[in-house]
This record gives C-alpha cells, structure tokens and sequence, in this order.
C-alpha cells in the first residue's frame, strides 16, 4: 500500500513525508529525506514507563518541526496528514480544495470521545497556519499526549483556536469485509462522484489480504 501511495504522490509532485512510530516494514525503500522514524519515541498508557505504545501525537508535532526547518513547509497553503490505510482521490482533493478557505482552517470526519468533538485521524486536514501553531504549540499535556489517540488530542489542541470543519460528505468507510472481494460490483457501486478519502481498514485475520486487495481495485480506477 506505502508503494502505491508513493506512485500516486511523485505522478502529481505532491511533497510527502511518512511517519513510523514502530518498526519500518521490511519492504520499504525510501530516500531517508522522505520519512522520520520514531523507534523510542512511546510510553506505557498504564503506568508511563517500560512499554512501547507509540506516542504519535509528539511524533506528529517534532516531524512538523522538522519539515518547516528541513523542508521550508512554510510555502505551502494546505498539511494533510493521513493514515496510511485512507486511500485518497487526488483529483477529487484538489476539487474539494477549491471550497475550502486557505488560513483557519482544522478538518476532518467529525466524532465525539467524551463529550467532546474531534476530527478522526484517517485524514486530518490543516491549513499552513493552523498547522505552525500545532507544530510549534508548548502547551500540549504530555500526560494526556501519552494516553489519549493523537487525533483526539490534536482536535482538543486546536478546537478553543479553530472551529473544526466536517468533511465527513467526501468520505467512504471500507471497513466491514471479512473475506477479500471478489464481486466488485460489492465495491464499485461505492465509488461516488464527490468521495475524496476512502477508509479501508478491516479487522480479521484476513484483513492484511483483504485491504492490499482493495488498494489496488482503487488503486487501478483511481490513481
């Protein structure tokens, strides 16, 4: 999946960086340039100390850092930080661009933890100056940052900042397969005009097959 990925971003010269908090897939080759590892950077949600969950919120803020020192991130309008199951129509992203502002803007699918809203992680969407004030915030709560998923805590972060816009309307959830497709008419019917971001993450033993075979239905009728 990282692969076709790749190929869809450098077919349209859009700058990427991915993100590992765990170990690099044994497949994956990439000029160092085009990703940051984050091998130690995890606490215990427990106790604080001696496991290895992934601390992806503080990996999210320092590899921000980073791109605006290493990689002049300043000159760009738009971050969109995704998951690497959320398949994306880039054709449709640019169109969908076109309706959104340029400065204030924090988006994503909407849900509520607690009360509260929070855009999810699948695609999170910052304009460049919502994206500074994040990447160089010094009052996030580690303790919370340690315990909490790094879409909520961005979303808490930046919601008495920025209204977070719903953009739940591009969206498709792939996520209820048990057995890999052989109907794709079970897929292709799905596949509607305006759909953006496509989630594609299925639970199971099978789901490793399951999404790999859904990537590259989507990857060989939306490129």
């Amino acid at each position: 999946m990282i692969q076709m990925r790749i190929q869809q971003l450098e077919m349209r010269k859009i700058e990427y960086c991915f993100l590992f908090n765990g170990d690099i897939p044994s497949d994956f080759a990439l000029d160092a340039s085009k990703y940051y590892h984050y091998p130690t950077l995890s606490v215990d949600k427990h106790n604080d100390k001696n496991k290895t969950t992934p601390w992806a919120t503080k990996a999210f803020q320092e590899s921000l850092q980073k791109l605006y020192h290493d990689r002049n991130l300043y000159s760009y309008d738009y971050v969109l930080r995704l998951n690497v199951s959320t398949y994306v129509n880039f054709d449709k992203f640019y169109w969908m661009l076109t309706n959104l502002p340029k400065k204030g803007l924090f988006a994503g699918p909407l849900f509520i933890v607690d009360g509260k809203i929070f855009a999810n992680g699948t695609a999170m969407l910052f304009s460049n100056d919502v994206a500074r004030v994040f990447a160089f915030d010094t009052q996030l709560d580690e303790k919370l940052c340690a315990t909490t998923n790094d879409d909520v805590v961005i979303s808490w972060s930046l919601s008495d900042r920025y209204y977070i816009q719903d953009i739940n309307f591009y969206y498709e959830w792939f996520e209820e397969f048990k057995e890999v497709p052989t109907n794709l008419h079970d897929v292709f019917y799905r596949i509607k005009q305006e759909t953006v971001f496509y989630r594609i993450k299925n639970d199971g033993e099978k789901r490793d097959e399951i999404d790999t075979t859904l990537w590259y239905i989507f990857f060989n009728i939306i490129k």
